[in-house]
């Protein structure tokens, strides 16, 4: 083709174009779908296949005051399911809708609603969302069991359900649920190719039952050692504490948090660096830090004083005692307790053994509704006792080792319905 012939082809195809534009311009437009319920169901009737209309109808149509509304309502909701069975839209406006008006549904209605619910609720996120609203019109618990879709964020939500509403049995299902099924969604990422970060898995109230889990995170920053700094860095203390309180291992993969300051708190970086033998960095995080009189500091000056015996020398090892004893009646007083002697959400201390003898404690009910609180009692991280306190309750442990143990008492279900607070009191407890 000459150049002057490429010209011309250029011309004419730049002239249809314009053309078509011009066209474009001119056109009329679609007609636009109406909002008013009466007239979108004229619209459907000349625009059979516009699934989106049936389902906009769908949404509607229990609105209309109308003696055929709900005959509309099934009608519109079949049409758009038929048209667009793959679609979430169908369904969700006609559960949207449902649940809006359920009072109004007669037996048949709410069941065709919670059928068409379920692969709805499957989404975590959904889930989520709905579940508490879905009890509260059903109170069906076990329909809500079967409409979760197994993963850790539901199955959380459908515990803490429980736990609010007295299903104390549901409760302690769902929490040991909640603890494998969070294995085992961290299994699988760390099966895969892509980055993530591992303190996401790490619960920070993680106790015994979750110490599986916490050898996996540690052997994942093993295989892939921490060098940015964590999405919770609390994660990252959390883990810390129970990994050095319970020895342990591998620790090598967390060393980076030792050096920066932004991976987790001065205290437990220190008591890294002393679990790393590595005395440079601890001193340099303690003679920088503002020392107070935290647990984690406390750990910290009787972990160093242990290490320092441990290396022979006696100097160090009696002044970070020294500095541990002073520190360490602070944690024999009860923290994070209410109202004086209550537990509102949970509260702890450490205990002194002198010889071995179990510890007890005595909690009674305080405050509440028909549902009584549900507590559950820890020893050193690991799960003595849990009952619901209808009048008072004692819990006791094992046998304990002579020396420091830390106590744990946890309201699970914290809030009635009505968001009121439940509450225990501490009545006693020894040694």
């Amino acid at each position: 083709m000459t150049e002057r012939a490429m010209r011309i082809a250029l011309v004419a195809m730049a002239a249809g174009m314009l053309l078509s534009l011009f066209g474009v311009l001119a056109w009329p437009g679609r007609p636009q779908r109406p909002d008013d319920p009466k007239k979108l169901a004229a619209w459907l009737a000349e625009h059979p296949a516009d699934w989106t209309a049936a389902s906009d109808l769908t949404e509607a149509a229990l609105d209309l005051d109308l003696p055929s509304r709900f005959e509309l309502w099934h009608r519109a909701h079949d049409h758009a399911l038929m048209l667009a069975p793959q679609r979430a839209q169908p369904r969700t406006a006609f559960v949207r809708s449902g649940f809006f008006h359920w009072y109004e549904l007669d037996d048949a209605g709410r069941q065709q609603v919670l059928a068409e619910a379920i692969p709805i609720l499957h989404d975590s996120q959904t889930f989520y969302t709905l579940a508490p609203v879905v009890w509260r019109l059903t109170r069906d618990f076990a329909y809500l069991r079967r409409a979760s879709g197994g993963d850790y964020s539901s199955l959380t939500r459908l515990r803490d359900i429980a736990a609010t509403n007295g299903l104390f049995s549901e409760y302690r299902d769902l929490r040991d649920r909640a603890v494998a099924r969070r294995t085992v969604e961290l299994d699988a990422k760390t099966a895969g190719n892509a980055p993530f970060d591992p303190t996401e898995y790490v619960r920070l109230d993680a106790n015994h039952d979750d110490e599986p889990l916490l050898l996996r995170v540690l052997t994942e920053f093993h295989d892939h050692p921490i060098e940015k700094r964590p999405s919770n860095p609390l994660a990252l203390d959390r883990l810390i504490d129970y990994a050095i309180r319970h020895h342990l291992q591998p620790l090598d993969g967390l060393q980076y948090a030792v050096r920066d300051s932004t991976f987790a708190s001065a205290a437990q970086r220190a008591r890294l660096a002393v679990a790393f033998g590595d005395l440079k960095n601890a001193n340099i995080i303690e003679s920088a830090a503002n020392i107070d009189d935290s647990p984690a500091w406390n750990a910290y000056l009787s972990e160093r004083a242990a290490y320092e015996r441990a290396r022979g020398d006696a100097v160090f090892a009696t002044a970070y005692a020294a500095r541990a004893s002073l520190m360490r009646a602070k944690q024999l007083a009860w923290s994070g307790r209410c109202n004086g002697d209550h537990v509102c959400t949970s509260a702890q201390r450490d205990v002194l053994v002198a010889s071995p003898a179990p510890y007890a404690i005595t909690l009674a009910r305080a405050a509440g509704d028909e549902v009584p609180p549900y507590v559950e009692v820890y020893v050193d991280d690991a799960r003595i006792g849990e009952a619901p306190i209808a009048s008072q309750q004692t819990f006791t442990s094992g046998t304990l080792a002579p020396g420091p143990h830390r106590v744990y008492v946890r309201v699970v279900n914290p809030f009635t319905r009505n968001l009121a607070q439940r509450r225990v009191q501490v009545l006693r407890d020894s040694p």
